[in-house]
């Protein structure tokens, strides 16, 4: 393949009141080993009120390929939207603000990409090695499941959804799908902007995929191993998929709503643990839903 034929890039790191870790992020991004093809970085501050603007400020100032662009109103999707109608790289590369990545990163996404057909791909995201072994750490994290990213990727199958805490999409695929749901995404619904990007691409004929070689390690916030973290979670998780797929209350929310009730209390009964746990958070998902609907009507009925 000849080098006219190689993808260029374009990484978008969205970010919010987060300074410490962004600028964790943008060292690791100093660093990478530059892949034979151009890319360039966009940082889109979502309205920040910390160290954020003055440590975009000197980062962006040292080269040209370094951008930044400010979005005051409120928006995960809005600001990622922002930053990929600036882009100029044939695919746009997505990393959390709070993720870190080996200086080969880019490397192992641009051979990802060149040999793919694909049309968006799928890094691993994991944990630092703490994760594996503080055992206290270890039970939070498994007493409070999916609370931070975490994907695994197989090679045998294809992915059937998207973590925008490291991927990469087609610019062109990413415009013909009219890029995210500024609806969905924290500063919005909470979550579920990437999924609903997938679901977009695989109903226009796309193809998703993997790239098991570049690997990001999320950073491990503590503020959502929490009770109250888990519960607001799950119903954001509840308002977007609401918002996408806009279920029946009565013939599809609460139904499931009385079936999980009914695990939670088997479960609690029978000790199992993990099972109620996870019954909990469907619950909340399902009060999610209630939450939106009852807005979503709300809104409807102030309009008549």
């Amino acid at each position: 393949m000849s080098t006219m034929d190689l993808p260029t890039f374009s990484l978008v790191v969205t970010t919010r009141n987060r300074a410490r870790s962004l600028a964790a992020l943008l060292k690791r991004l100093d660093a990478l080993t530059a892949p034979p093809v151009g890319y360039e970085i966009i940082v889109a501050d979502n309205g920040s009120t910390d160290e954020t603007p003055q440590l975009l400020a000197e980062w962006s100032a040292v080269t040209e390929s370094r951008l930044v662009i400010r979005v005051e109103k409120p928006g995960k999707s809005r600001a990622a939207n922002a930053a990929v109608r600036m882009t100029r790289g044939e695919w746009v590369v997505f990393l959390d603000d709070d993720v870190t990545v080996e200086p080969d990163y880019l490397l192992r996404v641009w051979d990802c990409c060149r040999q793919s057909d694909c049309d968006a791909l799928q890094g691993p995201v994991g944990l630092p090695r703490e994760a594996t072994t503080d055992p206290k750490l270890q039970a939070l994290l498994e007493r409070y499941p999916e609370m931070l990213p975490q994907v695994e990727c197989q090679n045998d199958k294809s992915p059937d959804k998207l973590v925008s805490a490291n991927m990469a999409v087609r610019r062109d695929m990413l415009v013909k799908v009219g890029l995210f749901d500024e609806r969905l995404g924290p500063g919005a619904s909470g979550f579920g902007e990437d999924h609903d990007l997938a679901d977009k691409i695989l109903a226009v004929g796309g193809r998703l995929g993997y790239m098991p070689e570049a690997k990001a390690l999320h950073e491990i916030n503590m503020t959502r191993l929490t009770p109250s973290a888990y519960v607001a979670r799950n119903r954001k998780l509840g308002r977007g998929d609401y918002i996408q797929k806009h279920p029946d209350v009565f013939t599809w929310i609460l139904p499931r709503l009385m079936v999980t009730s009914l695990r939670l209390t088997l479960t609690a009964a029978c000790g199992m643990r993990c099972e109620r746990q996870r019954a909990w958070g469907r619950f909340q998902r399902y009060v999610g839903m209630l939450q939106e609907a009852r807005q979503e009507k709300s809104q409807v009925t102030s309009h008549e």
